[in-house]
């Protein structure tokens, strides 16, 4: 992969990440702040291939839980 297909898809990922946390509610970000502050990770989930129909940000828990937060799909977004 050239590293400026990476770039690309980094800065996607970033602006992808952006809209999705701006649907999660105060309390939602005070509570994802507190989980990554205590190990958890978020990870940008895209749907399978060849119909990748949503995006989610997803919680990784220490213990690894996932937990959907946000989930866009073509249709509509949704905080979980």
């Amino acid at each position: 992969m050239q590293p400026e297909t990476i770039k690309n898809l980094h800065r996607a990922a970033l602006a992808a990440a952006t809209e999705l946390l701006g649907e999660t509610t105060d309390e939602q970000a005070q509570a994802l702040e507190a989980a990554v502050k205590g190990g958890a990770q978020i990870v940008l989930e895209v749907g399978h291939l060849p119909d990748p129909n949503f995006f989610a940000l997803v919680l990784v828990e220490r213990e690894g839980i996932r937990r959907r937060i946000v989930l866009q799909s073509w249709e509509r977004a949704t905080a979980h």
